[in-house]
């Protein structure tokens, strides 16, 4: 057997987890294995520690445990070899988080236990990107095992925050805390990160310009959407996605409705696009708005709570600001997209042409 270190356990397991875990001892009961798919920063890495752990203890006797925790495909496809020479029970269980589509790996799995039957189990844990191609064909070798992680529900969070404050002996109020768990709409490394950031800015406003200049969320939000195809991220925030992509989207707990689950990502995917464009990150969620109902008029009212929001539109509207905003795109937008164009509809507001 490789060697291994029993990842050590960061912390307390929230409720989420420990019904997971005990699925997870049911079907090490019936030799039954699992898939654990989710966003990054979801917690699976989490899971995967606590299941490890149990497994080393209390796996059956006959059964030998291969554990694998890698970042690189090369490691794992030496892993999956020498899961191929072994003749006796196995479990293996698996963590991954790669730059790259790892779909294959999961046909080599399902492989494995074709072959050995009940003497080969698996437990694989795995962010959206290494196995998106698999679960858009909706491969049954990843269907028939799978399990989603989702978002955390409000004591949940209230753990993940307790588990980061006691460490430095503080606390947070519970309208903080709210706060927290509003912002990160469930998503346990955001919780962490706005804990942290809470902790570190006591005064701050958390609003999203403030969200977006610290490193810690830049990072958080935008490992989530390098989670997924570029393509499908593009479509999501344009409004192009099929009924077939909304539908496995809101599966995997990317979507609400039609729309990110969290509206931050839509803010850091206009700064990241903002960049590329030589937008600013206003013209950059302007545009956005325009490109949502490309040929149809945009009104101004609608421009501006882009602009300054839902809740001080209407004390900040100015609408100079918003002529010399659009003025500044169409100038940009004649070098970087020469086939689209934003037209005045005169009284009424501003449509783009593509």
């Amino acid at each position: 057997m490789p060697p291994y270190a029993i990842p050590r356990l960061p912390g307390a397991i929230v409720d989420r987890d420990k019904k997971l875990l005990k699925n997870v001892k049911q079907k090490v009961l019936l030799h039954e294995p699992a898939t654990f798919i989710g966003m990054a920063g979801v917690g699976k890495d989490h899971l995967f520690t606590a299941v490890v752990q149990y497994l080393e203890s209390n796996r059956p006797k006959e059964y030998e445990l291969f554990v694998c925790n890698t970042i690189s495909v090369e490691e794992l496809r030496e892993f999956i070899a020498i899961l191929q020479k072994q003749d006796t029970p196995v479990i293996a269980c698996i963590n991954i988080f790669l730059t790259e589509d790892a779909s294959w790996l999961v046909d080599a799995l399902d492989n494995l236990r074709y072959k050995h039957q009940e003497g080969f189990i698996f437990y694989l844990f795995s962010g959206t990107k290494e196995v998106y191609s698999a679960f858009n064909v909706t491969s049954k070798a990843l269907m028939q095992y799978l399990t989603m992680l989702h978002l955390v529900n409000y004591n949940d969070a209230k753990q993940i925050i307790a588990e980061h404050t006691n460490k430095i002996k503080s606390n947070l109020s519970e309208d903080e805390k709210k706060e927290i768990f509003e912002l990160s709409c469930g998503h346990a490394g955001l919780v962490k990160a706005l804990t942290l950031l809470r902790l570190e800015n006591p005064d701050a406003r958390f609003t999203s310009t403030f969200l977006l200049a610290q490193p810690s969320m830049v990072y958080k939000l935008s490992s989530i959407l390098k989670d997924f195809p570029a393509e499908i991220i593009d479509k999501v925030v344009h409004g192009q996605l099929t009924n077939t992509e909304k539908t496995q989207l809101r599966q995997i707990g990317l979507l609400q409705g039609d729309k990110f689950f969290n509206p931050l990502l839509s803010d850091m995917y206009r700064m990241i696009h903002a960049n590329k464009r030589d937008f600013s990150f206003l013209e950059e969620r302007v545009y956005d708005l325009l490109c949502q109902q490309t040929g149809k008029i945009v009104s101004k009212n609608d421009i501006a709570k882009a602009i300054w929001g839902e809740d001080d539109w209407e004390i900040k509207y100015s609408e100079w600001a918003i002529s010399q905003l659009m003025y500044r795109m169409k100038k940009k937008l004649v070098k970087l997209e020469p086939s689209a164009t934003i037209k005045v509809a005169k009284g009424k507001g501003y449509l783009l042409q593509a």
